[in-house]
Formats: structure tokens, sequence, C-alpha cells
């Protein structure tokens, strides 16, 4: 692998992240709003970013493994990329889930309550759709963008033995 395909790499992972932190910035505000547009505004930037960073930290050695996988094996399909991104933001949230519990005075205490199990569902259900969308993001600036348009630099082809 070459610097000019680790530099577009970096870039798709940094624009796959901010996707991912857009809706989770997103489903935050949704869930809870404020109460005039301007802040719903700022919120929604600042939780972005956040998530962003969040989602940088936590999905980086599943979506790594991911995308080493792909580059290894020379994939180019967007469904591949999809379901990748969905399980890296799954594993990503195990990581966080299993670094609370490690760090957690009582850690199995909240699982009795039925309103931690609804916001465990939804957690879950936006990560996923969150990744799926990150990995759809990264496909298109990291596969797509340089073999159709030629913004980026094109990907080299596959070597045979």
């Amino acid at each position: 692998m070459n610097f000019k395909r680790l530099v577009t790499l970096t870039v798709a992972y940094s624009c796959a992240c901010l996707a991912a932190g857009s809706i989770f910035g997103l489903g935050f505000e949704v869930g809870m709003p404020s109460s005039s547009v301007a802040e719903s505004l700022q919120a929604l930037f600042f939780f972005t970013a956040f998530y962003s960073a969040f989602v940088i930290l936590f999905a980086l050695i599943p979506a790594g493994i991911g995308i080493v996988l792909a580059e290894r094996a020379a994939i180019d399909r967007p469904r591949w990329y999809a379901l990748a991104g969905a399980v890296a933001g799954l594993c990503g949230l195990g990581i966080m889930v299993l670094t609370m519990l490690i760090f957690s005075n009582e850690p199995f205490a909240g699982l009795r309550d039925p309103a931690v199990d609804l916001a465990l569902a939804f957690d879950i259900a936006i990560v996923a759709f969150a990744g799926t969308c990150a990995g759809f993001v990264f496909w298109t600036v990291a596969v797509w963008l340089p073999a159709k348009a030629r913004i980026l630099w094109p990907r080299g082809a596959p070597q045979k033995p």
C-alpha cells in the first residue's frame, strides 16, 4: 500500500466518522429537543463533534480490521462496507459497554430497569444505522470516487500471484 492510498483511507475514515457522529447527534437531538431552533442547531453541532470523536476512538479497532481485510481482498462492493460499518459500530458499542461495566461499582444494577432495556435497544438501532451509513460513506470516498470520478488517487489493481 502506498502513501497516497493511506491518505485516501484516512480521509475516508474521517468522513465516515463524521457521518456517524452526525447521525448520533441527530438521534440525540430528536430524543431530547431544545426549546428554539438556534439551541437545536448548537446542540446538533456540539453532539456531532462529540460523537464523531466518540466514533473515532471506539470504532477504530473494529473498523481498522475491516479496512485491512477489504484492502487485502480488494473488495469494492458497497454492501460489504455497509455491513462492515454496522458490525464495526456494534463492536464499538460493545467495547464502550464493557468499559462501563468494568469501571462501574454495580455493573448489573441498571439491567433490572425496563427503561434501560428500551434505551439500549434504541442505542443499538442508532449505532447499527449510523455504522451502515458510515460504511457507505467510507465506500464512497475510498472506492467509488477514486474509481469513477478520479477526484482522489486511483485504487491500485489487485496483484495476481
